[in-house]
């Protein structure tokens, strides 16, 4: 089966993909061949489930809709959103039985994704974590005085673990005085955010929204004396700037005015999609505690996962209304104003995860709640990285589809409710509301430049200069000036995509008797109109060896009748209408760093004639030349995480 199944299995390979280096050399032959189009076109679908439901829904009694409790904003010295805490951390070595004897400077060393491929728990070592001032840790402040460890400190985040200087998660022992209420404290460095402040600013941004919860920030300057390496004597060590960022957990629901016993998730790699393997009640025999990990995290108390697993399988049950299901399972304001806010900051990386999910308990409703928000608006310093001018690249021509309401088409609950063009209708009243009242070009403005005065002179010198290229930072003002302007174009960029068309998925080739035979999903036209494609099929990224191309096809399915040797391929599809409405396949290929080719499938044929996917992943250096790098300049549709 093709389709949506085989995008997540996919979508898994990538992850994999990134962070193994592709070492696979194709071999290719060309050989003399012809097409022919299929008249009779198999239709690639979504898996649809046709078997009864094995968890039968729960009859519940309504329940008031919840709110965030906005005044834990302003308590436990929280409320002055400009400030810098000063904090002070001492590292010592732990014990063996913890994985916390461990010098301070090995957990700068090695990333989380290694900790990962190594599959054991990442380095921590004791600490002792203290608040102050410029002058050292001061009397009255938090810690002040400690001469035990009371927490251990461990790296945090995923990519951005791989960068030289590192976000720390500190976890406070159990019989340790709280720091504001929290038990754990994350301090992220957020590398790939020039300005420095995107993650603290968006999380200040929901804060005030009605209907949306939000997490508390602060910005923490951060020296650290290690003792870990017995060096005589050791001094704090300035480590720069860093944003505080609450831990989604059963301290942040008690905080929020949440009831600790619901339902709490993360999104991992979640897309409302159907599973039925992973996603089980944990006294199902089959129950895998990992496979449940892998899809959404489990950040409170609550393992009765009934809610969820019923919520899921009705979105995949076409049996239901996605009207039904959307009215019982979430709460239409706080779903449309978290889409909303995502779609205009543009933080285009939510489709699967970087959210949380809230449930209260005698309750099926499930609440948004946002997470990773440092990569919003971020267009025209990526432009620069890409050396060419600051607005040299538009929104369209950086996403592609990731971009409005067709990024998220991609995740089934998405493509089910907004095909009703009255969904379509709130989201857009939706989002006039919150770009009108709560993220207005000037509240942007006004609000970026405030922080901009406290982070810029941290950005600006050592350690965090070392982060961002000179050339770069030497844009600061600019980038800075322009996010307002951005925010506008992402808004224009959102009707453009509910005018257009929704992107499809690519299925893997399947051998035919005279050849090969390439499908695809039928694609989504908001417009209604009648969409054609276009397919390529090369042994060749940069396509400078098209096997075969065909255009102007109504079928989703395309015969080519030849053969191929074994190596490996790349097929591009995209699709279009008369009006001029474009986009491309939801499969890209990911080259130089996170930059995307979008609309491409990268497929391999084996030496026995099977057909598999390769890792979507392209070390262009392997082949470049004159002509390849002016086709890497050229080419448009490219993305830098």
């Amino acid at each position: 089966m093709a389709g949506f199944e085989q995008m997540r299995k996919l979508k898994f390979r990538f992850i994999i993909a990134l962070f193994l280096p592709l070492l696979i050399l194709a071999g290719v032959f060309a050989i003399g061949l012809y097409q022919t189009e299929v008249t009779a076109a198999d239709t690639v679908t979504y898996p649809l489930v046709t078997e009864e439901l094995t968890i039968k829904p729960q009859a519940v009694s309504p329940t008031p809709k919840i709110e965030d409790d906005k005044s834990v904003y302003t308590r436990d010295g929280y409320g002055d959103d400009t400030s810098v805490v000063t904090m002070y951390l001492t590292a010592r070595r732990g014990n063996d039985s913890e994985n916390s004897d461990n010098e301070f400077g090995e957990l700068a060393k090695h990333s989380k994704i290694e900790y990962i491929e190594e599959g054991t728990d990442p380095h921590r070592t004791e600490c002792i974590i203290q608040e102050g001032d410029e002058n050292g840790p001061k009397e009255g402040y938090y810690g002040y005085g400690l001469t035990a460890p009371n927490a251990t400190v461990s790296i945090r985040g995923n990519t951005s673990s791989r960068m030289k200087l590192k976000s720390y998660k500190i976890t406070l022992h159990d019989e340790a005085e709280p720091w504001r209420s929290q038990t754990v404290i994350n301090l992220n460095k957020h590398p790939y955010d020039v300005l420095g402040f995107r993650q603290k600013f968006t999380a200040d941004l929901i804060k005030d929204i009605p209907g949306m919860f939000s997490l508390r920030t602060q910005f923490v300057h951060l020296y650290v004396k290690d003792e870990t390496t017995g060096e005589e004597n050791p001094q704090f060590t300035d480590y720069g700037f860093f944003t505080q960022i609450e831990q989604p957990n059963v301290s942040y629901l008690k905080n929020h005015g949440l009831d600790e016993n619901g339902e709490f998730y993360k999104a991992e790699n979640f897309e409302f999609a159907d599973y039925y393997d992973e996603l089980k009640l944990v006294s199902d025999p089959e129950f895998d505690e990992n496979a449940f990990s892998d899809l959404v995290e489990n950040k409170g108390k609550n393992n009765d996962y009934t809610d969820l697993i019923n919520m899921v399988q009705d979105i995949n049950n076409p049996a239901i209304s996605i009207e039904d299901t959307f009215n019982r399972y979430f709460d239409e304001e706080n779903f449309m104003k978290w889409l909303a806010s995502q779609i205009i900051i543009l933080n285009v990386d939510n489709i699967n995860r970087n959210f949380l999910l809230y449930s209260p308990p005698n309750s099926e409703k499930f609440y948004f709640i946002i997470y990773d928000c440092d990569g919003m608006l971020r267009l025209n310093e990526q432009n620069l990285r890409r050396d060419v001018g600051i607005d040299d690249m538009t929104i369209e021509e950086f996403f592609s589809y990731e971009r409005g309401l067709t990024n998220y088409f991609g995740v089934k609950l998405y493509n089910r409710l907004f095909r009703d063009p009255e969904y379509v209708d709130k989201l857009s009243k939706t989002i006039e509301e919150m770009y009108s009242e709560y993220l207005t070009p000037e509240k942007i403005s006004d609000i970026s430049k405030k922080y901009a005065a406290v982070v810029k002179p941290y950005r600006n010198s050592l350690p965090d200069s070392q982060l961002i290229s000179e050339s770069v930072l030497s844009e600061y003002d600019e980038i800075l000036e322009r996010l307002p302007i951005l925010l506008s174009d992402t808004v224009k960029s959102y009707y453009e995509t509910i005018e257009g068309i929704a992107p499809f998925f690519i299925g893997l080739p399947e051998k035919s008797e005279n050849g090969y035979v390439f499908r695809w999903d039928k694609a989504y036209n908001f417009a209604g109109l009648p969409i054609k494609y276009k397919i390529k099929v090369s042994s060749d990224f940069f396509e400078n060896d098209i096997i075969f191309e065909a255009d102007d096809l109504s079928s989703y399915s395309y015969s080519y009748d030849g053969d191929l040797a074994p190596g490996i391929y790349y097929v591009i599809i995209s699709a279009y209408d008369d009006a001029g409405h474009y986009t491309d396949a939801g499969e890209y290929i990911s080259y130089q760093g996170g930059s995307k080719k979008f609309g491409t499938l990268s497929f391999t044929i084996l030496p026995d004639g099977t057909i598999d996917y390769t890792p979507p992943t392209y070390d262009f250096t392997m082949d470049v030349g004159v002509e390849n790098l002016e086709y890497m300049k050229t080419l448009q549709k490219i993305f830098l995480v």
